[in-house]
């Protein structure tokens, strides 16, 4: 995350959208869109463990 700060902000970014999107869709009561908002959070999440994680 240091050595790309860029990155790492575009992808908690991401994944601040993404975690919003599961919040709009449960207070709307639509199960589906809440349930893609899940997959679209976890791609994000396991995207950035690809590239940041310590290793």
């Amino acid at each position: 995350m240091w050595s790309a700060p860029i990155g790492f902000k575009a992808a908690a970014t991401r994944f601040s959208k993404a975690t919003l999107t599961i919040t709009v869709a449960a207070v709307a009561g639509d199960k589906a869109s809440m349930m893609k908002a899940i997959k679209t959070t976890a791609a994000s999440c396991k995207a950035y463990h690809i590239v940041y994680r310590l290793k």
